[in-house]
């Protein structure tokens, strides 16, 4: 394993940055394409290192420079599917759709891709033969894995693993495999946590880039410091964040478990503050000083982006940040919205065929009179919406601003809408006041009379 390891981070750090060719075709014309990678795999946070557009015809092509083999995602319009890219390859890859009905505007069709030529030594295939063949064999015996713990189920993987792969395939999939198939092993062996750590994470060097090794260790190691932990109590730890990172890495050292190794204690550690960002039982804006203080004065920089990037990730459409970029068009075309110098600005997003959208315009219209020139509502709508919401308004005698969308798609991902009616309160500069708010039945006008009290002080 630890030759392997060794391999692993030769081809890592061997690699300069190098370009990369995509040319490729989709049923999906005149859509954005983005490739789209995960900057840690502690915090999530997503980086785009390349886009472009569709044709017509659904074509595109791209050229760009990576520095590293990444696990990225290939996303046309809001359309997903994972694909494998090394620094220096050409690829030519089909994109399709599983159909050609959409039930949800916002929600993204399963996008297939199919690598026609490539000069990456078949990583792509590779990488899709390893996650079906575990896929299909973790949905057969989940079952007998769980609850009888059997260890030939864990050779059987292995030896179709064998039988579906070549003998020698690429050292950054050969790891990606190998803890794939290791996070089966605690569960069929009932190993305990020293067990794990001393079987796959105390010796070796830590894998940053391995997202299967990274979710691996978050799967057994994300509550060790939040559970019942002797050495480090629960209530020593939230007094620990509230003093700063250094009294934090001094409580966390008096815990044996991890003294072999204290760069591995402190990603633990990470995995933990991603996990406990929101948690009540801190004090507000102590994890965020903690992670604020690391990225200057941890002694790892890997750790120093990590925290930088939770930031980044957590506080994304937080209150008192600023709104994602909101384009809008009515029936000349595109709109410059000005927002209004002291109102508070409730955006509502409907879609079409959306009774239940209806039903809640007709139900806040008669919050909105209580509240007069203090709200200002914005409805958006998406472009094929766009006429019978107006209808739809002006049969009500509802004298609201009403826009659309227009081909901008990945507005819904920018403000995270997962559902419709979706209601987003905004402060007059523009920055976000709540979101997602809560529909008219939850207390929604608690909140904008809430909110309102705040802007007049």
């Amino acid at each position: 394993m630890r030759f392997l390891v060794f391999l692993l981070l030769l081809a890592h750090y061997s690699v300069v940055s190098q370009n990369v060719i995509i040319k490729g075709s989709s049923v999906l014309p005149m859509k954005p394409v983005r490739i789209i990678v995960k900057e840690d795999f502690v915090s999530g946070l997503e980086k785009e290192v390349a886009t472009t557009s569709t044709d017509f015809k659904g074509s595109f092509r791209m050229n760009f420079t990576l520095e590293k083999i990444e696990i990225a995602e290939i996303a046309v319009g809001i359309n997903r599917v994972p694909i494998v890219l090394q620094p220096g390859a050409d690829y030519e890859v089909a994109l399709t759709t599983t159909s050609d009905f959409q039930t949800s505007y916002f929600d993204p069709q399963p996008l297939i891709i199919e690598v026609k030529k490539s000069t990456d030594s078949d990583l792509q295939k590779h990488y899709e033969t390893i996650n079906f063949v575990y896929n299909t064999f973790v949905i057969k015996y989940f079952n007998q894995i769980q609850r009888f713990g059997q260890l030939r189920y864990l050779d059987s993987l292995q030896l179709a693993l064998s039988k579906s792969l070549p003998k020698t395939i690429h050292p950054y999939l050969k790891a990606y495999q190998y803890y794939k198939v290791s996070s089966l092993t605690p569960a069929i062996k009932k190993m305990s946590q020293q067990q794990i750590y001393t079987a796959f994470f105390k010796s070796g060097t830590i894998q940053y880039d391995n997202p299967e090794y990274m979710a691996m260790l978050d799967q057994y190691f994300a509550d060790y410091y939040t559970s019942n932990n002797r050495l480090v109590p629960f209530d020593a730890l939230v007094e620990a964040v509230n003093d700063g990172y250094n009294s934090l890495r001094k409580l966390i050292s008096k815990d044996p478990f991890f003294a072999e190794n204290n760069q591995l204690q402190e990603l633990v550690l990470l995995f933990h503050l991603n996990a406990n960002f929101y948690n009540p039982s801190f004090y507000p804006g102590s994890i965020s000083r903690v992670l604020q203080q690391m990225t200057t004065q941890s002694a790892y920089n890997e750790h120093k982006i990590i925290a930088g990037n939770i930031l980044k990730k957590r506080t994304y459409l937080s209150i008192g940040s600023q709104s994602p970029p909101l384009n809008l068009f009515d029936l000349k075309g595109r709109v410059e919205f000005i927002m209004p110098s002291q109102a508070l600005v409730l955006v509502l997003f409907v879609k079409n065929d959306c009774e239940v959208c209806k039903k809640e315009i007709l139900e806040f219209s008669g919050i909105k009179e209580k509240f007069g020139t203090d709200l200002s509502v914005l409805i958006v709508t998406t472009q094929d919406a766009y006429a019978s919401t107006n209808n739809f308004l002006s049969s009500n005698k509802l004298d609201w601003q009403l826009f659309h969308t227009g081909d901008d798609v990945l507005v819904y991902e920018r403000f995270n809408v997962k559902v419709f009616p979706e209601y987003v309160l905004l402060f007059p500069d523009g920055r976000i006041a709540m979101t997602p708010a809560p529909p008219v039945s939850q207390n929604l006008e608690y909140h904008i009379s809430r909110l309102i009290k705040q802007l007049k002080k």
